[in-house]
């Protein structure tokens, strides 16, 4: 009887042992578990932060690149106009200056002078 009592015994330490062993491993796997949980719970918010730096860099790269053509558009503007300007007086004041040295610096020939095919201008 009292091997059947130390069986029984051991049987029970056996049994809690077992059980004890099972609960650890419930407990560190829950451990586990919960250590995945917030690594993956940290990648998806670096993640997040990650995509918000991206977007808003992306939106003030593309905010910086509309003004610095707007800009560089209107210095090209400017310069082209004044380029226009420059050549058309230039081209008009060039035209004047001949007229004139043609008609012996006259614009318009006052009455009694002509001009003959040499274009030299002389009185009548």
């Amino acid at each position: 009887m009292e091997n059947k009592i130390q069986k029984n015994s051991c049987v029970n330490i056996l049994t809690k042992m077992k059980y004890k062993k099972i609960l650890v491993n419930i407990l560190t796997s829950a451990k586990k578990a919960q250590i995945t949980l917030f690594m993956i719970l940290g990648v998806i918010i670096l993640f997040a932060f990650g995509f918000l730096y991206f977007s808003m860099s992306a939106s003030q790269q593309a905010r910086v690149k509309a003004q610095v053509v707007e800009k560089v558009g209107d210095i090209f503007n400017q310069q082209s106009i004044q380029y226009f300007e420059f050549q058309c007086l230039k081209d008009v004041l060039k035209d004047g200056l001949m007229l004139i040295g043609e008609q012996g610096g006259y614009i318009t020939l006052p009455p009694g002078m002509t001009q003959n095919a040499n274009s030299v201008t002389y009185l009548q």
